[in-house]
């Protein structure tokens, strides 16, 4: 069913457990009864790079990079799907560390998307209006702060409990910048 390495596991609700290889074969297992749900494979590339999640009440949302490709994937009521490709990248340049939050931001998950030329792309997943839920991405805000492949970024927020909230981005590169970045107006990225 797949090739490679084991590139990715998730957890998610302590049953499910999502796991990535590197043929891009995505697969959510069952761990109570140890079956198979469902899974995908990317029909054209087969090099899986990253991975984020982000879980509510209605479903669990997956970003994925695959050879200069961001998809938003979803997964609801035991069906894994692609909601849609959130961008596509040319010149050899590819998505290398991805994360997400909904922290501070009301409905509108954001995503903080590294490349391997050194940028960080922030965008928002907006949920459609329909009763079923679909999403799209609006992109917000291009930061060129470091200068090699960005290997791992995250979220902080800080002051959570306050009204007075600050949001942060921790980001580091292949060139060994560590930068710890404030968004200082997020009423422009929500």
């Amino acid at each position: 069913m797949f090739k490679g390495l084991l590139m990715g596991i998730e957890l998610i609700n302590d049953n499910l457990l999502f796991i990535a290889f590197e043929d891009s074969t995505i697969c959510v297992l069952n761990l109570k009864n140890e079956k198979l749900i469902d899974s995908l494979k990317h029909p054209k590339y087969f090099q899986f790079i990253c991975w984020c999640f982000y879980s509510n009440n209605k479903q669990t949302l997956i970003v994925i990079s695959v050879i200069g490709q961001l998809y938003l994937l979803s997964y609801y009521l035991e069906e894994l799907k692609v909601e849609c490709i959130l961008q596509k990248i040319k010149n050899n340049i590819n998505y290398t560390s991805l994360a997400i939050t909904n922290k501070d931001f009301k409905e509108n998950p954001k995503i903080a998307a590294g490349l391997n030329n050194g940028e960080i792309q922030i965008f928002s997943l907006i949920p459609s209006n329909d009763q079923i839920p679909k999403w799209s991405k609006q992109i917000n805000i291009c930061l060129n702060i470091h200068c090699n492949s960005i290997q791992c970024l995250k979220w902080i927020l800080i002051n959570e409990e306050k009204e007075e909230k600050e949001i942060f981005i921790f980001s580091g590169s292949l060139d060994e910048k560590i930068v710890f970045l404030q968004l200082l107006n997020t009423d422009k990225i929500e």
